[in-house]
């Protein structure tokens, strides 16, 4: 990796996603993609998933709502994102 990187996450927190990462050099990296999302598995790991865009990322947000999973965070560039808004819509006939 070259460059800057900045991640705006409690130290416990990156330590936690660190330790339970496969590559923990990647996911670093991942952290500081242009969007990402941290998931806290129902195993009690934590999961890095890396988007390019904002919809892809939000798509997968609205994707675990109601799952055993949980989004722990919304990143943007590896700052998290101070509101995470998943918008349902019902028709009742």
């Amino acid at each position: 990796m070259e460059g800057k990187m900045i991640v705006q996450l409690p130290m416990e927190d990156i330590q936690k996603i660190v330790s339970d990462a496969p590559d923990p050099v990647g996911a670093l990296g991942k952290l500081n993609s242009p969007w990402c999302i941290v998931v806290k598995g129902s195993d009690e790991k934590w999961y890095i998933i890396p988007f390019a865009d904002q919809a892809e990322c939000a798509a997968k947000v609205a994707d675990y709502h109601g799952s055993a999973d949980e989004v722990v965070y919304v990143l943007k560039n590896g700052i998290p994102r101070k509101s995470i808004k998943v918008e349902i819509s019902v028709k009742f006939r």
